[in-house]
This record gives structure tokens, C-alpha cells and sequence, in this order.
């Protein structure tokens, strides 16, 4: 299911088909830099896959597959999950995308979206990013 498109990009549901080229995103340690778990094997981004599905049903929100229009590419995810922050229930946005993207407004462009979309259609009334102090923009 689409749930938003921009004029690169479509964010929508995954399905078990993004395995494969999710993993190879996951993989790489420089995506996963930020990440309190590192770098993900192929049945890690698979269990993953598995928890945005379930989020979806439950909460009508997750993180969706980001899919390149022109290239019909996954090429990262980008949406909205569930967090506990000093002992308060939060909505969090949040992203990762291939380096190969990297440099060209994507993740602003994914991020906005999947912002409009949880605030317009979930009626959330507020969502917060953590971002590590050192991770700034390439």
C-alpha cells in the first residue's frame, strides 16, 4: 500500500520481496553508524520487516520502504515508531537510506512526507527525532 508520493519518491508498505535489498541498506556500516544495533544480517532486517508490518496493523503506522520513483528502487525507509523517552509513550520519526542516495535532499523529502501523513492521517500531535549530535549531513 502507498501511503505517500513526492515527486522522486513513494513511501509504502514493505513486503517480505524488500528483504534482499533492504539488507544490503542495513548492512553497510555507514548507514547503520547512528544505530544502537549496528549493522543488520539479512534475518535481522527480515525480523524488522516483520515488526513494521505488525505496527502497521496495530498503530496504522510504521516505517515504510522509501522506493526511488524513477528506478522503482528500495532504496531506505523512512516513518514513524513507537518510542519511551524518559518514561513518556512518544511517536518518533526516523530514516535510513543508501549512501548511493545520499547528498540530494531525500531523506528531507521522505521525512516531510511521513510527517504530513502522521499528523493528517494518524491525528498524531506531536512527533520527536533523536539525531546523535556528531551525525550531521554529508
Amino acid at each position: 500500500m502507498v501511503i505517500a508520493e513526492t515527486p522522486r519518491l513513494l513511501l509504502r508498505e514493505f513486503s517480505s520481496e524488500d528483504v534482499g535489498a533492504l539488507a544490503e541498506i542495513l548492512g553497510d556500516p555507514k548507514v547503520m553508524e547512528f544505530s544502537t544495533n549496528g549493522p543488520c544480517t539479512e534475518d535481522d532486517t527480515r525480523q524488522f520487516i516483520n515488526w513494521c508490518q505488525g505496527s502497521y496493523r496495530d498503530h496504522g503506522f510504521g516505517q515504510w520502504a522509501i522506493v526511488e520513483r524513477l528506478s522503482r528502487a528500495v532504496i531506505g525507509f523512512c516513518g514513524l515508531s513507537h518510542v519511551e523517552l524518559d518514561g513518556a509513550q512518544e511517536i518518533e520519526i526516523g530514516y535510513r537510506l543508501a549512501p548511493s542516495v545520499w547528498g540530494r535532499g531525500l531523506a528531507s523529502e521522505a521525512a516531510k512526507a511521513a510527517l504530513e501523513y502522521g499528523f493528517s492521517h494518524c491525528h498524531i500531535d506531536s512527533i520527536i527525532a533523536i539525531i546523535a549530535t556528531r551525525h550531521v549531513a554529508w
